[in-house]
């Protein structure tokens, strides 16, 4: 982008000089890849921030949703429920479960609690724990979506780049052949 900039500046300093190139189909395509590299660049950046914000998020929802709400309800059922068939469905998952797997996890655990959920409440889990517990995984779900969407962004504008940055050698190329001859033919130009 910079070469380009230069060559941009280079023309306008020029305008008397250059004024047939500045004029051309190749200025006003050095003037569009210019602003399309700049704009892919700020995408880029914009895409990379929300990235790195939505995993740190990810990773805090995920831990309240472990420790704040699994958790709670793990101790409880192990505590007064151990001798139901579906007390491993109520256990806290690895901490190294993918997102997807923990919010699975999460549902599954939900979907059991519920059946025993006066059990629960009555063995001090708050009334809500359910609803409170549906809410952190949506959350978690939510936040990694996100989290994918901003990388998904993020790669569409390096893509965007590398397209861009191909158009830019062209028009270089093209502008130089154009250039040339009149730089040649002109003493007094000054260098750049």
């Amino acid at each position: 982008m910079e070469s380009l900039r230069r060559i941009q500046a280079l023309l306008d300093a020029n305008e008397t000089l250059f004024a047939t190139i500045n004029h051309s189909g190749a200025r006003r395509n050095l003037d569009q890849v210019v602003t399309r590299l700049s704009d892919h660049a700020v995408e880029q950046e914009v895409g990379n921030r929300a990235s790195i914000a939505g995993t740190a998020l990810t990773r805090t929802l995920v831990l309240a949703l472990r420790l704040g709400h699994m958790r709670p309800i793990a101790a409880v059922a192990k505590a007064t429920l151990r001798d139901i068939p579906e007390f491993d469905a109520l256990a806290v998952p690895s901490a190294h479960e993918s997102i997807t797997r923990l919010v699975a996890v999460a549902r599954g655990m939900r979907e059991t609690a519920e059946k025993y959920e006066a059990a629960l409440i009555d063995s001090g889990l708050r009334c809500d724990f359910l609803a409170r517990l549906d809410a952190a995984a949506d959350a978690v779900e939510r936040a990694s979506d996100e989290s994918s969407a901003s990388r998904r962004h993020r790669s569409a504008a390096t893509i965007g780049l590398d397209v861009e940055e191909q158009r830019g050698r062209l028009v270089a190329t093209i502008l130089d052949s154009l250039v040339l001859p009149i730089i040649g033919s002109d003493p007094d130009l000054p260098a750049h």
